[in-house]
């Protein structure tokens, strides 16, 4: 049986490189991220043109295309309009921000029972900080 021609596509698609393919994809994912800004705000190619005090439409068109190559200043301008960060340069990694309460009942052979509410993350570590000698004495004595 004889093997089958490849298309010149998939000849293409053979060549690409993952750097090739990590700099197509990071474009497709601004270009949609653009489409879905407009969207949010009811916008088309048109709005955004004079937004961005831009003259010719097929620039939008291009941009939406998924190709195009970004400059810096065109990202900022475009998140400007948009109210979308296109470009962040923070150094600081975000932590999502995560609220708990955390009831605790404690015993002492002193006290008895004591009832705490832990609500912050420092909180719960103090806490955690005083009364692990504590918890460990407990096993230590329920292995005896």
């Amino acid at each position: 049986m004889k093997p089958k021609n490849k298309s010149s596509l998939e000849k293409i698609l053979e060549e690409i490189t993952p750097e090739q393919q990590a700099r197509m994809d990071a474009k497709m994912l601004l270009a949609a991220r653009i489409a879905d800004a407009m969207e949010a705000k009811g916008w088309n190619n048109k709005m955004l043109m004079k937004a961005l005090g831009k003259k010719n439409p097929s620039e939008i068109t291009r941009w939406l295309s998924g190709t195009h190559n970004f400059t810096v200043d065109t990202l900022t301008d475009l998140g400007r309009v948009l109210g979308i960060d296109f470009i962040n340069l923070s150094t600081e990694k975000e932590q999502p921000v995560q609220q708990f309460n955390i009831s605790v009942l404690t015993y002492s052979d002193s006290s008895g029972y004591s009832s705490s509410v832990l609500n912050e993350a420092d909180e719960l570590s103090t806490y955690q900080k005083t009364h692990e000698q504590n918890l460990f004495n407990i096993k230590e004595n329920e292995s005896r």
